[in-house]
Order: structure tokens, then sequence, then C-alpha cells
């Protein structure tokens, strides 16, 4: 096996020039953890860690005959066709709700959505969030979580960790004050923890919260980031929450209507972000396994 070189942009080219290794077989042993640590050992760099044609050159490798690394070849090929398939339809899910989000609900300056369920003909009114909920933040820090505690706890991020009290107990949204602004929301129905920089939106009046969380998804972070209080991260003030306008149909069955379909989607994509990640986790588990 030679390797010739960069080839463009910091690539090296290797070349099986006597047929040692099965081509699939070698871009995984390339890619498992046993290769990954010698790439690490020998990485070279002041700033930046990089690897040379004769660092790469250098590297031990313990192979299998032909046939066993065609046989672990073909098996990762088809683990890795898997991958792909759930990851093609994950987008895919990801794309239609996107696109849901912009017709279910109307454009800046309509009243009606170009998609409506079938006997919904009413005009959607402007309404400020602040009008019809109750909005505070949550009293607990990052020291109050536990990693087996009895109730969900809500931080500034995507992840929900656990804790062992509750402050809440409300169906409510749940979105981070700072960071990354419109892109993290929470549905919360029952008790639960909340961080201190984390806005709870709750006692809904008249509009169904599910609505309300997809309507924000929707359209908050735009609003968002033209009225963000910036030091060193985005972040938010209760104004801006309270101040937050969008449409709404006047009947609450419109209303239940679009957010449980929408909660259906979602739902459909959380299988296939789990379904993913198992794929993933199997991978990485007999990349372990499977490579000296």
């Amino acid at each position: 096996m030679s390797i010739t070189g960069c080839i463009h942009d910091g690539w090296l080219l290797i070349r099986d020039e006597k047929s040692l290794f099965d081509k699939e077989f070698l871009v995984q042993y390339l890619s498992s953890d046993s290769m990954l640590s010698q790439y690490k050992s020998l990485a070279a760099g002041s700033t930046v860690s990089n690897l040379n044609k004769g660092l790469v050159g250098s590297t031990m490798v313990v192979f299998p005959e032909k046939k066993e690394q065609e046989s672990i070849g073909g098996f990762f090929e088809k683990l890795d066709r898997t991958i792909v398939l759930h990851q093609r339809k994950l987008d895919k899910l990801n794309s239609l709700k996107k696109s849901l989000l912009q017709s279910l609900f109307p454009t800046e300056g309509h009243a009606i959505p170009k998609i409506r369920f079938t006997g919904f003909t009413d005009a959607w009114e402007q309404r400020k969030l602040g009008s019809f909920t109750d909005i505070k933040t949550g009293s607990s820090n990052a020291e109050d979580a536990v990693s087996d505690g009895k109730y969900p706890f809500y931080i500034r991020s995507s992840e929900v960790q656990r804790s062992n009290k509750y402050v809440f107990d409300c169906e409510a949204i749940l979105i981070p004050g700072e960071g990354r602004i419109g892109e993290i929301f929470h549905y919360a129905n029952g008790k639960f923890d909340c961080h201190q920089r984390v806005y709870k939106i709750s006692g809904f009046r008249g509009v169904d919260a599910k609505f309300v969380l997809y309507a924000m998804q929707r359209s908050f972070k735009h609003h968002a980031l033209e009225n963000t209080s910036k030091a060193t991260v985005d972040s938010i003030r209760l104004p801006t929450l309270t101040g937050y306008s969008f449409s709404i149909p006047e009947k609450s069955e419109e209303q239940r209507a679009i957010g449980a379909f929408l909660t259906a989607l979602d739902s459909s994509i959380v299988l296939h972000q789990r379904e993913l990640k198992k794929l993933n986790d199997i991978k990485k588990a007999f990349l372990q396994q499977m490579f000296i």
C-alpha cells in the first residue's frame, strides 16, 4: 500500500497497489478507533493537528485474509446503506415540517394560510403572546441537576436533564433566554424544574398550547433576533416575548387540529432520530469490536 501525497486541500490519496485489502474493509478500518488513536498520537502541528504523508505511512495495520475482509466490508456496507436510508427519511421529514410550518400559518400581511383543514374558513387575527399567556423564568441553577432525578429539568440547551424537585406543575412551553435563540423549544405538561435563565410560557387562555408552540417554531427566531439584548451572546428579555405577535385562528378546533397534526409529524421525526442514533451506536460498537 502506498500513499502518494496531498492531492487537494490537505487530503492524502492512499493506493492499495498490491491488492492486499478489500476496499470497503479498508475504508472502515481507517475510521476505526484503533486507527484514530494512531492518527491522534502521530498528529503534528502547533495550532492545528495535522498528518502528513510520512506519518500516515508509518501507521501500523493488522488485517485478516482477503475473504474475511470481504465479509467484514460487506457487513459494514449494508449497515451504512441502512444508515443512509434512515438519514434520508429523516431529512425528508424535517423538510416536510419546514414546508408545512410555512403553509399552515399565514404569511406576513395575510389573514389566511395557504393550506387549511376542511371546514375552516374564518380569517385569522394578530395577537400578542403576552395577552393570553403568563411568562416567567425558573429559579433553579445547573447544580440542581441529578442524573437519576424524578422530574424533567429544562436548562439552556436542547438537552433535558433531571431534578429531584419540581417548581412548576402545568402545561408550558420552555425556551432558553440566551444562546440559541429561537431554535430550542420544549413542551411540558406536568411537574418539572426550570433553570433561572429559561422562560416558562404557560397559563394559555383560549389558545391551544401546541398551536402556540409551532407558531413560535415558525417565526419567533426572526422576531427575537431583531430584538435581542446582545452582550457576549444573543439573549432575550421579557418584553421581547410578551410583545411577540402572530396570527391565530378564532376557532380553538382549528388550533387543536394544527397542533395535533404537527405533533404527530414531530413524533415520526423523533422515532427516526432514535433509530438513526441506534444504528450509528451499533456501527460504533462493531467498529470497536471487529478491528484490532
